[in-house]
């Protein structure tokens, strides 16, 4: 296994509101599933990660997935926000990728 560093972590509020509102008599109501207090939330955490493979950028991201997947539930997404690599004597040695991994909260 290659390097995979948790470089930093926030939370995140996302609210899966799952109602429609419309305009009656000039007011607005909610649809009959918030009435019937059928309205989910969701809270999810995310987390920055690093990982990296000698082989390419699509394995330094799998083999990040791969590790968080062993300590985190619920992952429904994840952003790359950087890719690099790591040379020498003139060759790619490493490719790195810096990761933002999305789970939802038990």
């Amino acid at each position: 296994m290659h390097g995979v560093l948790v470089v930093g972590v926030k939370l995140a509020l996302r609210e899966h509101l799952e109602r429609r509102e419309y305009a009656v008599g000039g007011s607005v109501a909610p649809d009959r599933a918030c009435l019937l207090g059928e309205t989910r939330v969701a809270v999810a955490r995310v987390t920055e990660i690093r990982a990296s493979s000698p082989e390419g950028f699509r394995e330094a991201v799998e083999e990040g997935v791969e590790r968080a997947a062993r300590t985190l539930r619920n992952i429904t997404g994840l952003e790359v926000v950087k890719k690099r690599v790591k040379v020498e004597r003139g060759l790619i040695v490493e490719y790195r990728v810096d990761m933002k991994v999305v789970f939802v909260l038990d």
